[in-house]
């Protein structure tokens, strides 16, 4: 799906290859993608077990006055001591009763107390990523955030009671809207 390299290059193997005939198979590796077997299913669930666990350490990784590159870095080092291979990519933000930047790195602001800390982290292991993010309250959690948080658990709940093969992401989209 992708030739990682420049079209000069390209050009050059092409001459390089005479009779040689270039086709995008883009359309058939998407369509195997789109199949998981056995050992694929085990792999992400692997993946992503690490992952819930690492999240669930929350209470013991972040804390009222800690700052988010040590809140990031405390993360970082549960994914890793839990078995994952890498986390190349981890993001986040904080703020009272939200954040309003989600994909910044970590800086020096601190956690206080009302702030709704999130994470997101992709990390990997044998070839296989995850991708989600966790929300954390410091201290408490606002009204509007308890709202906020309890619309979107009923709204997943209501996609995963439709999930099953075959079905369309429009599907889940319209059965989370509602």
């Amino acid at each position: 799906s992708s030739l990682r390299m420049s079209f000069h290059d390209f050009q050059a193997l092409r001459a390089q290859l005479p009779g040689i005939e270039f086709l995008d198979a883009s359309p058939l590796v998407k369509a195997q993608r789109m199949i998981k077997s056995e050992a694929e299913i085990a792999k992400t669930r692997a993946i992503c077990t690490i992952a819930s666990n690492a999240f669930a350490e929350a209470p013991s990784l972040f804390h009222e006055g800690q700052t988010l590159s040590d809140a990031f870095r405390a993360s970082k080092i549960a994914l890793l001591r839990l078995g994952v291979e890498d986390v190349p990519y981890l993001v986040g933000g904080a703020g009272q009763g939200g954040y309003a930047d989600v994909i910044s790195p970590p800086g020096e602001q601190r956690l206080q107390p009302g702030d709704v800390f999130m994470l997101d982290t992709g990390a990997t292991l044998r070839g296989y990523f995850c991708d989600f993010d966790r929300n954390f309250a410091i201290g408490h959690a606002s009204d509007t955030a308890k709202a906020a948080h309890s619309t979107l658990y009923r709204a997943t709940e209501a996609a995963l009671a439709i999930a099953r093969p075959g079905i369309r992401a429009s599907d889940l989209h319209r059965a989370m809207a509602k």
